[in-house]
């Protein structure tokens, strides 16, 4: 049997006909994988981003509270007794570490340093200072 040329002749494109081949249409897939490939990475470093910021929040905040208890304190109290290099509080605060440094200036001027730590990627701190006077 010889095949019909009539039939080959109806399936090739006429200039009027629309439409897309497979080609453009795999070449239209693969820029768009690319392009949510790119979106989903950027929605993932995003994500890091903002867990990022939100230690730095809670570590500043938690420095802010522990320094103002030391603050508070009378000057003659051991807890803001010169240290000679910082000293790891009691017991870690979640995923925080927290520590202090008191160190004494003479005249009755105290340096107190906080100092808050914790681990991401890498290590990271936040750390306040305040110069107290017995004065005060």
């Amino acid at each position: 049997m010889k095949p019909n040329r009539k039939n080959f002749k109806n399936t090739e494109r006429s200039r009027g006909e629309s439409g897309f081949t497979i080609v453009e249409i795999l070449i239209a897939i693969v820029i768009l994988t690319i392009g949510l490939l790119a979106m989903a990475n950027m929605h993932v470093l995003a994500m890091f981003v903002n867990s990022s910021s939100k230690n730095v929040t809670e570590s500043t905040a938690l420095a802010q509270s522990r320094m103002e208890q030391l603050i508070r304190l009378p000057f003659d109290n051991p807890e803001i007794a010169p240290t000679g290099g910082f000293v790891d509080e009691a017991a870690p605060v979640g995923i925080f570490t927290v520590s202090k440094s008191i160190r004494d200036f003479g005249n009755d001027v105290r340096r107190i340093d906080v100092r808050v730590r914790w681990r991401e990627i890498m290590s990271r701190q936040t750390e306040l200072s305040f110069v107290r006077s017995d004065k005060f």
